[in-house]
């Protein structure tokens, strides 16, 4: 078995000509995957256009039960408080829960009176219960506030026990956040 003997200028060599290979198969292969997704790219988007026009009509119809949905999340400011003691008094009579007194506040202490959404105010009333409640009751009542629409949040509220009736509770006045435009 003979032995080839390289000297360092014919590595050099071999060394370049390795290089330029590689190099030469990388330039190709890049310029043939770019070629390949540009091709699945026009035929994606030859195959969108053909959608049928049905398909686009349901989309808007989709998205104008959208839009008429998102413009009921936040009421507007002339109507919002006879709207929401509407609500309150529905899920109150549904939930067997007296209200006695509720109207317009202040933010209470500590609150971000900020809204993060531009034109959104943000605007504070006060629910008081007829005491006592019935606990059950009591959290069907906030779970109904809390899924409503327009979006309303409890920002205070404060439960104590009440000793005399079983499963029932002493309410402090609620404070609920309203979300006007």
């Amino acid at each position: 078995m003979s032995v080839v003997k390289l000297r360092a200028s014919s590595l050099r060599t071999v060394m370049i000509i390795l290089f330029v290979i590689s190099a030469g198969s990388l330039v190709g292969g890049f310029y043939y995957a770019q070629n390949w997704l540009g091709d699945i790219a026009l035929t994606n988007k030859s195959n969108s256009s053909t959608v049928d026009n049905s398909s686009s009509q349901t989309l808007t119809e989709a998205q104008k039960l959208a839009n008429e949905k998102s413009l009921k999340i936040i009421s507007s400011n002339q109507d919002y408080q006879t709207k929401i003691i509407d609500d309150i008094n529905l899920y109150a009579s549904k939930n067997n829960i007296s209200i006695e007194n509720s109207g317009q506040t202040q933010s209470p202490a500590g609150a971000n009176s900020t809204p993060l959404i531009n034109g959104v105010q943000l605007n504070y009333l006060t629910v008081t219960l007829k005491n006592p409640v019935n606990y059950e009751n009591l959290m069907k009542f906030i779970k109904a506030i809390e899924t409503n629409i327009p979006k309303i949040q409890i920002t205070s509220l404060t439960i104590n026990q009440n000793g005399k009736v079983k499963d029932s509770v002493n309410v402090e006045p609620l404070i609920l956040e309203v979300y006007t435009r």
